[in-house]
């Protein structure tokens, strides 16, 4: 497990950055949220995964099956860049160190028993190797960064296809609302949300995401 992540501009040698806190977005896809059979949120939904859920694709996953399904989801992740609070909507571009792919494996019956009981979500969220990374890229403009298409493959067929664009929630409502409260601090990553087409991950599989011509990483499951 690695607490640090890499950050390029694809060109010069990569900066490492030591992670602080993991937040993650529920609930901010319209279609996954019909798929889930859930209600569309007022405001943000947040939860947090532990720093030692994060695992990098050279990684062979070894999921606590025996507690049930594990899901996929696949997410853009963000790097805060500089400490932050109160940011406003205007300001929270300049936040954001760059972005990575990111996939929130899930314990789904886990989630749903702790939803049934108004529980938070941790011990279906923050288990080892559920807060899977790529190596992040430096921010392009931000008309060039909505609009790129995301996608998950499980064992080569297309799963799970998504734009920031699409999000309830965009970029800069996510980053103000959560410093409403809590301070940003440089090496934090915030999980932005998955769109529909989630799924069951088995012993063997094989889950690839990507940015076409820009992301490609691949996660083997044990």
């Amino acid at each position: 497990m690695s607490r640090q992540v890499q950050l390029t501009d694809g060109e010069s040698e990569p900066e490492q950055h030591d992670v602080g806190s993991i937040y993650c977005v529920g609930k901010n896809y319209l279609p996954h949220i019909q798929e889930m059979q859930s209600k569309i949120p007022d405001a943000p939904v947040i939860f947090l995964k532990p720093s030692s859920a994060l695992v990098k694709p050279d990684t062979v996953l070894k999921f606590p099956m025996e507690k049930g399904v594990v899901h996929h989801e696949v997410e853009i992740v963000l790097l805060i860049g500089k400490t932050g609070r109160r940011i406003n909507k205007e300001d929270a571009w300049s936040y954001i160190a760059g972005y990575a792919l990111g996939v929130d494996f899930t314990l789904r019956q886990i989630q749903r028993q702790l939803k049934d009981k108004g529980l938070p979500w941790l011990l279906s969220k923050g288990f080892d190797h559920s807060a899977g990374i790529t190596q992040f890229r430096r921010m392009p403009s931000r008309d060039e960064f909505e609009e790129k298409e995301f996608w998950l493959d499980l064992n080569d067929k297309r799963k799970q296809t998504g734009k920031v664009s699409d999000m309830i929630f965009d970029i800069p409502t996510l980053i103000t609302f959560l410093s409403r409260t809590i301070t940003l601090e440089k090496g934090d990553l915030i999980y932005t949300g998955t769109p529909s087409g989630v799924g069951k991950v088995e012993a063997h599989d094989e889950v690839k995401i990507g940015i076409d011509g820009v992301i490609e990483a691949t996660f083997a499951i044990g």
